[in-house]
């Protein structure tokens, strides 16, 4: 070790550090030692490092960790060169965006470093990161004794603040102040290793008990604001805009200037005073700008010498620009006015005086700008303030702006800048109905934006989206749909329009969208504008002007595999935060608890229908499976839906997800780190799948499996293998009631239950079943039949089940406030508790579902005060659920109104479920009340809207309503319109009939007054037959559905049959043609068939063993009696539950009858006697006959009489005493009924 002093510019507690890490990488050569070194500062690093290689005379090697690194474990071997390395020094780690994996990973394998590495290991971390480490990863921390610390001097973190300072505002004034640039891009985010160091070197000030000045104090909450704006927390990014603001004001006198009397009031206004001025030259390029005289020198000690070695630490890079401290006042006021926008926009129409005080800010910014000859600062400020003008509705001081900002030479040379000054002139044009100059102005300005850049950018493809919308607008105004929809067709195919909610314009793009839906409307397509609004709508919830989700489940929308900028580009992931606001995230962590544990492979999650359990597991627990490791596994989700053929659906996902799965190659399924490959990663798939396994991409499609059994083998195998390529496999199971529903087969659901067993005992396989709680039973199959030892031979143990429950109204109520709380939708707490109380159902609880339909249509209509809501009706949670279905079924086209009430009340049946229907028997059950044509478009929409759920399934997909709880509503809804248009046929049947007789009378006047007409007068007679005839079978026709809507489905079947037998008897005395109309006939059938299928099987009593031979109900509906040939009475509850057997007959019995007051029950047997019998099965007497078989027995209707008809052909009378008190004879043949008159 090479004998040297410590450079005089380190702090002596550095100084000291340099000594002992020097000893420390000398001491521990030959052997593995950890080695943590605390170091919140690269550039310092760097210098200490260069200065430890100096002294110690030893070969290092080096590891950087960049941003995606996923494991250190690996990335060490992959790099490490055995046998010519002394140390290996590790830093980065505070740049890895998954610390949080890469420290528990390196836990996990802390045990395999002495092993395979004999060297010293370095790792240099920040005081944050020595925190995560001990949190996250204390096993591998242990092999440290303690960890090493340099500090900088006072001087040197003073120079480091004020450098840093001057670089945040000289970048940001090398961008375009017209759009906010988020701190992650200016390398500001929390997590910025830039950020990181200034934060550091304030505190460290601070520990040395230095005060910090306003000038610091002020960039500090001026990056706080900046962050707080960034995640829409605008109170609070004004909170730290004003303590900002307060810091410059005291400071500003040191900064070459003072506002004193001259500081700009908002009253003045820009605009007004506008004159033609040279612009200057541009500042971007630049490397740097003087300073202003009496501005602080920011030479620091990084640039001197940091000892008499060349190794001294390298200055940091010069700013793009260093700004003055008037231009810093004018940057804070500018992001003072950003914020007020921003308020602007969230609250809609109520934000005129968040207008009004952004127009005031920016007013201020530019008259600072302009007094600090920043020409090109007020130009980009001009434009903002142009567009806080258009909100405001200003149209005359607008027009002025921009004639005003057009005489400006600098506008004339900018051809962006000169296009937004014809956008503004191009709306004022279109708010004076100008319409034909403002299509002129805003096609000026898309020519003129078009030649600036050979490919525009995505701000500018922005701007020329809201001059084609202006112009589209203006083209509908005369009359011209096409073109307008031209325009808008041009703006929304430029795909760089990804609205991000602070860098672009999603109200932009919206206003587009509904704009062209509601063109394609009036056009009547549906189905185009229907996209279009669902476009709209996941614009909506994505940034926050949506805050309830409506019927359709959650579905997570973050980031995809696809990119890492995906979020970036898409916004904000929505779906996060309504399942915490909606109490889930509770649930989400208990599930990936459950997970997590060994004792856990199965898991089934329960709960009633519209509880969210579809919305749980897609936003809530894949993507948290997504992003976790556990138990130093990456985690492998596949969520399954489809049953039809369930295991070839299985295998496909599973491909899937294989498929776009990367992980490291490792040359065997061991973890050891002598077997990582420093070659990459690589798709799974490729080291799952041997040569010729099928794959995602040849892999025969589900629905085309058919119902052939596939064999287990292969799945199982594939699971296997995951587990020993490091993969933690979740299956999830999700709707599985639907698998009892499809696979009716024992065979098939047995092939399911074989399948369960065998991988619950495979390793590092979860599987999770989500399933409605009423369904929970058909689980109890699987115990017959397989050996689940795995979990006690006991799936419904309450161990393994996890129930998800309604919302408490207390929830209920917190669920809205979170969610307003983002949102620009906000509710007055009046109607919020008023709106919960309706919500609450009879056991107490509110259901999610409800929540998220009403509170949609609340924000749909605008409803946000109390007074609005009652406004509705007695009943507004019932009126707003109506509307939401009825806006639904309006974006299928009124014309189509009709057709889509049919097809989701062929979706409902009369016990409350939701059958699942084919296309083609949704469109038999329409009849004549729509155009086939026209079902898959209602499908299209309704699927697409969330209200009803599509199934795969082959020949034809079948198709769902999404909730049982939407039933009850369609089915009341679709009664009343049935009964109202039923009226209104009637009253049209009733005046046909009446028109048909006066015509009728018309006809015989004239025929006796014209007999030389006689002709013609046949001609009016059989005309006015025929009208006749037709009212006849339509008012027929529409008794049978009236008769059908009112429940009275037997009379509504005879109804039905009256009209068809009328038409077979008119048909074959007429030609069809010539009589009734092909539209009557057509009615006729429909209603008959109506009738006929609705007369359906509502239960099944089974248990008789030979032929049934009569039944009979008691009088007070109670029970059902039946008799058979197997010599048995059966008494039965109408719910198909058997009560008593009465034994007793020797031969079969042929009547049953009750009493009156249904105590008593009679029957009658072939072996000539008739037995009397109690409710309990108690035999009470037996009557003998001697008349051979009795075939009748009747009570009277005082129940004092009973009545007996046989083979003797003689009726005979009894009291229930069983005393004869007459017999009948007279009759020929055998008697085999009989029955007493009213009156008795």
């Amino acid at each position: 070790m090479k004998q040297q002093n410590p450079p005089e510019t380190l702090a002596p507690y550095s100084a000291r550090s340099l000594l002992t890490l020097s000893r420390a990488i000398m001491f521990s050569q030959g052997e593995f030692a950890l080695i943590l070194v605390r170091c919140n500062y690269e550039l310092f690093r760097k210098q200490i490092w260069e200065y430890v290689r100096e002294i110690t005379e030893l070969t290092y090697g080096e590891l950087v960790l960049n941003k995606s690194s996923q494991t250190l474990f690996s990335n060490i071997f992959s790099t490490q060169q055995y046998g010519t390395t002394s140390a290996l020094m590790v830093s980065g780690l505070e740049s890895v965006d998954a610390i949080n994996q890469v420290l528990l990973s390196a836990n996990q394998v802390r045990d395999e470093l002495p092993k395979c590495l004999t060297c010293p290991l370095v790792v240099w971390v920040t005081d944050q990161g020595l925190q995560k480490l001990i949190r996250l990863a204390p096993y591998f921390k242990n092999w440290a004794t303690t960890s090493i610390r340099f500090e900088l001097t006072i001087d040197q973190l003073l120079a480091l603040c004020y450098r840093t300072a001057d670089e945040i505002f000289g970048n940001i004034f090398a961008r375009d102040l017209g759009e906010f640039l988020p701190n992650k891009v200016l390398s500001l985010a929390p997590d910025c290793p830039r950020r990181q160091e200034f934060e550091s070197a304030l505190q460290d000030l601070q520990s040395h008990d230095i005060s910090v000045d306003s000038v610091l104090l002020a960039t500090k909450h001026f990056i706080l604001g900046r962050d707080a704006f960034e995640n829409d927390q605008i109170n609070l990014a004004l909170e730290h805009y004003q303590q900002s603001l307060n810091c410059w004001q005291q400071d500003i006198g040191e900064w070459g200037g003072c506002l004193g009397s001259e500081a700009p009031h908002s009253e003045q206004h820009y605009y007004k005073n506008l004159k033609p001025v040279k612009v200057c030259t541009t500042i971007q390029g630049k490397a740097s700008r003087k300073r202003k005289e009496g501005t602080r020198d920011t030479a620091t000690c990084f640039d001197q010498p940091l000892g008499q070695t060349k190794h001294s630490i390298p200055p940091l890079c010069d700013p793009p620009l260093t700004p003055s401290g008037l231009e810093r006042l004018g940057l804070v006021f500018h992001h003072i006015g950003l914020c007020y926008c921003r308020q602007a926009q969230l609250q809609g129409s109520i934000g005129c005086h968040q207008w009004e005080q952004a127009q005031k800010n920016f007013c201020t910014a530019i008259d600072l700008f302009t007094k600090t000859g920043r020409l090109d600062l007020v130009a980009q400020l001009t434009i903002k303030l142009g567009e806080v003008l258009q909100h405001l509705e200003h149209w005359t001081e607008l027009e002025a702006l921009a004639l005003a900002f057009l005489a400006q030479p600098h506008t004339q040379d900018n051809p962006v800048q000169l296009s937004r000054a014809y956008g503004f002139l191009a709306t004022v044009a279109y708010e004076q109905s100008n319409w034909n100059h403002a299509i002129d102005l805003a096609l000026t300005a898309v020519r003129t934006l078009e030649t600036s850049q050979p490919t525009l950018n995505a701000k500018n493809l922005c701007h020329r989206g809201s001059y084609l919308l202006l112009a589209a607008r203006s083209v509908r105004q005369l009359g011209k749909p096409k073109s307008a929809i031209n325009y808008l067709e041009q703006a929304i195919n430029l795909k760089t329009i990804e609205p991000n909610p602070l860098q672009q314009q999603p109200q932009l793009f919206m206003e587009l969208l509904e704009e062209l839906r509601s063109l394609y409307f009036e056009q009547k397509a549906y189905q185009r504008g229907f996209e279009l609004k669902q476009q709209k709508r996941l614009i909506e919830q994505q940034f926050r002007f949506s805050t309830f989700a409506g019927m359709a489940p959650l579905q997570s929308v973050g980031p995809s595999r696809e990119t890492d900028a995906t979020i970036t580009k898409k916004g904000f992931c929505p779906s996060a935060l309504e399942i915490a606001a909606a109490g889930r995230q509770t649930d989400v962590n208990g599930l990936l608890e459950r997970i997590s544990r060994n004792d856990h492979k199965l898991t089934v999650i329960h709960g009633t229908s519209g509880v969210g359990k579809s919305s749980l597991i897609n936003a809530g627990l894949v993507p948290a499976l997504s992003s976790r490791i556990i138990g130093a596994r990456q985690t492998l989700t596949v969520v399954q839906t489809v049953y039809r053929n369930w295991l070839g659906e299985l295998e496909k996902r599973l491909d899937l997800e294989l498929a776009s799965t990367v992980v490291f190659k490792f040359k065997d399924a061991n973890l050891s780190p002598s077997t990582v490959q420093p070659t990459g990663r690589e798709p799974l798939r490729r080291t799952i799948y041997p040569k010729g396994t099928p794959t995602a991409n040849n892999l025969p499609d589900s629905n085309a499996c058919g119902e052939q059994p596939l064999i287990l083998k292969p799945i199982l195998d594939k699971l296997y293998r995951c587990s020993q390529h490091n993969l933690l496999t979740v299956l999830i199971f999700d709707q599985f009631e639907e698998f009892f529903f499809l696979a009716t087969d024992l065979e098939q659901r047995h092939q399911f239950y074989n399948f369960l067993a065998q991988a619950l005992n495979l390793p590092f396989v979860k599987i999770i079943l989500s399933m409605r709680e009423d369904y929970l039973h058909y689980l109890l199959e699987f115990e017959r039949f397989k050996d689940l030892s795995v979990i006690n031979n006991n799936i419904l143990d309450q161990k393994l089940r996890y129930h998800l429950g309604d919302l408490s109204p207390e929830n209920a109520k917190n669920v809205i406030h979170s969610l307003t709380a983002v949102s620009q939708f906000k509710l007055e707490p009046a109607l919020i508790e008023a709106l919960v109380k309706d919500l609450v159902t009879n056991t107490g609880v509110v259901r999610l579902i409800e929540l998220q339909v009403v509170g949609a249509q609340l924000q749909a209509e605008k409803i946000t005060t109390l007074e609005g809501y009652r406004a509705l009706g007695n009943d507004p949670k019932t009126v707003l659920i109506e509307r939401s279905l009825s806006q639904i079924i309006y974006d299928c086209g009124p014309e189509n109104e009709d057709a889509v009430w049919e097809v989701l009340f062929s979706l409902t049946d009369q016990r409350g479920t939701r059958p699942l229907k084919t296309q083609a028997e949704l469109a038999v059950s329409n009849g004549n009340n729509a155009k086939l044509t026209q079902i898959p478009l209602i499908l299209e929409i309704l699927v697409g809207s969330g209200l009803v759920f599509r199934v795969p399934e082959t020949p034809q997909n079948r198709y769902q309503l999404i909730h049982d709880y939407l039933v009850l509503p369609i089915r009341q809804k679709y009664k009343q319109r049935t009964q109202s248009n039923i009226r209104v046929r009637l009253k049209q049947s009733e005046s046909q009939l009446l028109r048909v007789r006066k015509q009728r009378l018309r006809a015989i006047a004239i025929s006796t007054v014209m007999a030389l007409l006689a002709v013609t007068n046949g001609g009016l007679r059989w005309r006015a037959e025929a009208q006749r005839i037709n009212a006849m079978l339509s008012a027929l026709s529409a008794s049978s559905e009236a008769l059908f809507v009112s429940n009275k489905t037997f009379d509504a079947l005879l109804e039905g049959l009256r009209a068809a037998k009328k038409l077979q008897q008119e048909e074959q005395q007429y030609l069809p043609s010539r009589t009734v109309d092909a539209d009557t006939r057509l009615q006729v059938i429909t209603a008959l068939s109506q009738a006929v299928y609705s007369v359906s099987e509502h239960n099944r009593l089974e248990g008789h063993s030979d032929i049934v031979s009569s039944i009979s109900f008691s009088p007070d509906g109670q029970f059902i009696a039946s008799t058979s040939r197997d010599k048995t009475v059966k008494l039965w509850h109408p719910d198909g539950k058997l009560i008593q057997t009465l034994e007793g007959h020797q031969d079969s019995v042929t009547s049953v009858s009750f009493s009156p007051d249904s105590q008593l029950i009679a029957s009658s047997s072939w072996d000539g006697t008739v037995r009397l019998w109690r409710q309990t099965g108690q035999l009470v007497r037996t009557i003998t006959t001697n008349a051979g078989h009795i075939y009748s027995v009747s009570f009277s209707r005082d129940g004092q009489m009973m009545a007996a008809a046989g083979k003797d052909k003689k009726i005979r009378l009894w009291t229930v005493d069983g005393k004869l008190i007459k017999t009948f004879s007279g009759h020929r043949g055998v008697v085999r009924s009989v029955s007493f008159s009213g009156d008795g």
